[in-house]
């Protein structure tokens, strides 16, 4: 009795393998990365919908690219260590990717403290020659979240090309179902 009662609780207790605890970080930075993505749209909880004003979404959005860039920088640095045993030229690319990221996390300090208007993701105007004042999201905006939309395929393809994301997708599926992302 007491033997079966340890070969249960041994089957209950199994502990991941490094691999899999990766696979897991893994999962959860691409689900972040969605997250911080649609944020980026404006897809906003329904509080924050009604509750923020649009100058206050505005500044959300701009927000969320930095959360993007995060993410994006631990999906890199979490898949580097799977990628190198595989394929060390796609070990390289995620440097690559890395670097690149790191870039474009300069621009958004560079913008918060410089006072050139032209390096900014956020502009502010008068309406109608009034006191009050509307955030409105300027090209550089744009232009960097494609370029982050352009560099989260690349590090997906190479987690494709890797095998890295068809076996993450049971990781994958089980933390979406526990998180709260639309």
């Amino acid at each position: 009795m007491e033997q079966q009662d340890n070969d249960n609780i041994n089957k209950e207790l199994r502990v991941p393998t490094p691999d899999e605890k990766i696979m897991g970080l893994i999962a959860d930075s691409i689900i972040q990365c969605s997250f911080y993505f649609n944020r980026c749209r404006g897809l906003l909880s329904p509080e924050e919908t009604l509750s923020l004003s649009n100058n206050d979404k505005v500044i959300v959005r701009v927000g969320s690219l930095y959360d993007v860039i995060s993410a994006q920088l631990g999906l890199v640095t979490n898949s580097k260590s799977l990628v190198y045993h595989k394929n060390p030229d796609d070990f390289d690319l995620l440097q690559e990717y890395s670097i690149n990221l790191k870039e474009c996390e300069q621009a958004i300090i560079t913008a918060d403290r410089t006072q050139n208007l032209a390096d900014d993701f956020m502009g502010v105007r008068n309406r109608n020659n009034s006191a009050d004042e509307i955030n409105y999201l300027t090209r550089n905006f744009f232009y960097m979240m494609e370029d982050l939309e352009e560099l989260f395929d690349r590090i997906n393809r190479v987690l494709l090309r890797n095998g890295l994301l068809m076996q993450m997708s049971k990781h994958t599926d089980k933390r979406r179902k526990q998180s709260e992302v639309f």
